[in-house]
């Protein structure tokens, strides 16, 4: 609304002592995961985080020291688990799954398989490339509207 504009156009151009007036006077929302929180507008926003611990970190976590036998049945499951997927075709409908919160969670299962496919199997494993194959026959029609729907 305007009156909201309005106040947040004061609010940045206002003294310190004003804008603090103006935010006790904003009632607090509770919000179910978060706790107390007040609406704040504007049309700029900067995150200034710390990312350093965060560019270390490859795709998958590392495995560390395992036996043979670990690293054999991590393996073993990856490749089940690619199989069931296929031979079922669950790789289609759960990144077509009727909004993007639950296909999201079928993306994301796709795509750690596919992680765990290219550490296995190896990167040119036809496993691996035809897992690839899903995840870009799925995102196809998010970006591109001549794409057909399935």
């Amino acid at each position: 609304s305007q009156v909201l504009r309005a106040l947040a156009a004061l609010r940045l151009c206002a003294s310190v002592a004003l804008a603090a007036t103006l935010e006790r006077r904003i009632t607090a929302s509770l919000a179910p995961t978060k706790g107390f929180m007040r609406a704040i507008l504007g049309d700029t926003w900067t995150l200034h985080a710390n990312t350093s611990a965060a560019r270390r970190l490859g795709w998958l976590p590392e495995l560390g020291p395992v036996s043979k036998e670990t690293e054999e049945e991590l393996r073993d499951e990856t490749v089940a688990s690619f199989e069931k997927i296929r031979d079922s075709g669950w790789h289609h409908s759960a990144v077509l799954a009727n909004g993007y919160y639950t296909s999201g969670k079928g993306f994301q299962k796709i795509g750690t398989l596919c992680l765990l496919l290219e550490k296995f199997a190896g990167p040119k494993d036809n496993r691996t490339r035809l897992c690839t194959e899903w995840l870009l026959t799925g995102f196809k029609c998010y970006y591109d509207p001549s794409a057909p729907p399935d």
